[in-house]
């Protein structure tokens, strides 16, 4: 009997200290948003793709990007060696972000990219839900073959 109550003293002080001390609120961000930026944190919003074959450049409706808002996003693609000519045989196949200091999670939501039919795409919606360091992935085709550009994003306003 005396071994019964000793399992049941400790089984019952077991789940006592695991239970929540109330001084956190695991729906809070708290130790979410990064702020800190990498070194080699590039804001520009014009970058050949990895692969060099497109010249990608993006834009936001107001130039900023809010905190968990939904926003579009405008993309061009251009001849890697004549920023001027847009692209005749190219694509925008995909647009996701996703925070590198959170393990690479993305976005809440699943853009949907729109050929805008004058040389230009448009992808929406984009919302970045937390402050932080993000990388807007835009994924490319030319010519039938993949590529990627990859761009740094400080958020948000």
């Amino acid at each position: 009997m005396n071994r019964m109550l000793w399992v049941a003293l400790l089984f019952l002080g077991c789940s006592q200290e695991s239970k929540d001390s109330g001084t956190h609120d695991h729906s809070d961000h708290d130790g979410h948003g990064d702020t800190d930026l990498p070194d080699d944190f590039d804001g520009t919003q014009e970058i050949l793709s990895l692969d060099g074959l497109a010249h990608v450049m993006y834009a936001t409706e107001s130039g900023t990007f809010p905190e968990s808002e939904e926003f579009s996003v405008s993309i061009t693609l251009w001849d890697p060696a004549e920023t001027t000519t847009p692209l005749d045989d190219a694509t925008v196949t995909a647009v996701d972000a996703t925070m590198p200091s959170h393990g690479d999670h993305g976005m809440n939501v699943t853009a949907v990219v729109t050929d805008n039919g004058d040389g230009t795409f448009s992808a929406a919606p984009i919302k970045l839900h937390m402050p932080g360091y993000w990388v807007l992935h835009v994924d490319v085709e030319v010519g039938g073959v993949e590529d990627t550009a990859i761009f740094d994003i400080d958020c948000c306003d």
